[in-house]
């Protein structure tokens, strides 16, 4: 076997064993979840992020929760940097700094080997309820995110394997079931440590070295496949025009214009012409 087949077949084995490791978390947040949300809807996406915070694997439950959980893990990256330990997890639902909205509550665990930090876990997950004015916080009426519910920043919620209970309790008392939050952040994160516990497993297997350069070529494999698929659409600018009916607050139709520009293996979104933000949340 030549050393090219040898690196083909170690990348596709561990990409599969990353990606049972995802759904392996999945099927642990759904057995001990006490939220119907997450046992019976599995409103929740699972994913490991490299040390980048580029997503390597995601488990197939709700696509837009995985992307927000890489964009998570760089927000965290963001704020902590050199600062982040082994035995730390975060906390994360900012939408404008790495969420998507409010009750989506993202749990970071970072993962580290040989004292390297190597991978994060990532499970992201909608809750019941997250304060604001309206129970479950849905409020159509609300015109501003302080009316939606609690916004929490990526935030250290465990340090040294410990929880920071005052974090969790400022967390927990701002919404209307804090019992059921607390139980299902605990679920969270303990579909994190399972797949950390997996992780390592893994690089005791294969060796750091291994693991780093598989993952490293399945994203540039994934850049040069999707480059290829791009550059077979004839070069020119695409658009289109849709509407939503309303925002809640005015009767007209709410335009979304978009034109895709391809040229060559790149592509361009632009949404311009597309309204104005509107009052509605």
């Amino acid at each position: 076997m030549n050393q090219r087949t040898d690196d083909i077949i170690n990348r596709t084995v561990i990409m599969n064993r990353l990606d049972s490791i995802t759904s392996e978390m999945g099927i642990a947040l759904e057995r001990s979840a006490h939220s119907p949300i997450f046992a019976e809807a599995c409103d929740f996406a699972c994913c490991i992020c490299d040390a980048a915070g580029d997503l390597v694997s995601q488990l197939s439950g709700i696509p837009i929760l995985a992307t927000a959980g890489s964009f998570s893990v760089k927000a965290v990256l963001r704020k902590f940097g050199g600062a982040i330990a082994d035995g730390d997890v975060f906390i994360i639902n900012d939408p404008y700094d790495g969420g998507n909205h409010l009750p989506d509550i993202g749990i970071i665990t970072p993962v580290f080997y040989q004292d390297e930090l190597l991978f994060f876990c990532v499970s992201r997950a909608h809750h019941g309820d997250i304060g604001g004015s309206t129970a479950g916080s849905y409020n159509p009426k609300a015109t501003e995110i302080f009316q939606e519910g609690l916004r929490i920043p990526p935030t250290r919620l465990m340090k040294n394997k410990a929880m920071l209970t005052d974090v969790l309790e400022l967390i927990c008392l701002n919404t209307r079931n804090p019992e059921m939050l607390t139980s299902d952040f605990l679920a969270q994160i303990g579909s994190n440590r399972l797949a950390a516990k997996r992780i390592k497993e893994m690089l005791s297997t294969y060796s750091v070295v291994t693991v780093k350069k598989a993952v490293t070529e399945s994203l540039i494999q994934t850049e040069t496949l999707t480059r290829q698929r791009i550059a077979a659409t004839p070069d020119g600018t695409y658009t289109a025009v849709d509407y939503i009916d309303d925002d809640g607050f005015q009767t007209e139709p709410v335009k979304i214009a978009v034109a895709v520009t391809i040229t060559g293996d790149r592509m361009l979104v632009d949404f311009t012409g597309t309204d104005a933000q509107v009052k509605g949340f």
